[in-house]
């Protein structure tokens, strides 16, 4: 009898070991192949898990997906798919890669604004570097009461953006985009500088 309690002790003991091996290669063990040392990942938004998974696969950034599709809803990442542009490193590991998903911690976009001369190549820019496409921010130059909102209208709504690098993230809206120039025009156009252009006979949107 003793025989058999430390053959089934000894085989708990085997059992606990692998399980506690398995679970650190399927948590810590790294599991994302980047082509270079760090690669940004896109989550468009409304994103479910299951098309975040495929994009994963499609993009070859995991070594084993399985791995990682085991882990993911123990951590709750399928209700917690969050869009946006992500750093990626290689040799990361499941835990460091969904916790970095989960939370949103996505890396911003450098945004270099400079003087546009019409509507259609400031929309064509910012399409080439933000999720919203040029269709949707020409929406929003031609909606009159949203631009009215702002100060401005179809005509004027281009004098919004002051020339400078701007961090944004890359799932904002067009929308989010021209309420930050707003403000970023605002913070520019401080007194002492309304004063100046007043006294050349010039208001702001004229400059």
């Amino acid at each position: 009898m003793r025989k058999w309690i430390w053959v089934l002790g000894a085989g708990l003991l085997v059992l606990g070991i692998s399980i506690t091996y398995w679970f650190y290669q399927i948590v810590f063990i790294a599991n994302v192949k980047t082509k270079t040392a760090t690669q940004f990942f896109y989550i468009p938004t409304g994103c479910s898990y299951e098309a975040l998974t495929d994009l994963l696969t499609k993009e070859q950034l995991l070594i084993h997906s399985y791995s990682f599709n085991g882990l993911a809803p123990i951590l709750n990442l399928d209700a917690h798919v969050k869009p946006g542009r992500y750093e990626l490193h290689d040799g990361m590991s499941n835990l460091e890669l969904i916790r970095m998903l989960r939370s949103g911690s996505q890396s911003p976009v450098d945004l270099v604004l400079l003087e546009y001369r019409t509507l259609n190549d400031l929309s064509k820019f910012i399409s080439r570097k933000l999720e919203c496409d040029s269709a949707e921010l020409q929406q929003c130059f031609n909606d009159s009461l949203f631009l009215d909102s702002l100060g401005f209208n179809h005509q004027t709504i281009i004098s919004i953006i002051i020339p400078n690098t701007y961090e944004f993230y890359w799932n904002t809206s067009a929308k989010q985009f021209l309420l930050r120039m707003k403000k970023e025009y605002n913070k520019f156009w401080i007194s002492n500088r309304i004063q100046l252009a007043n006294e050349k006979g010039m208001s702001p949107i004229a400059v």
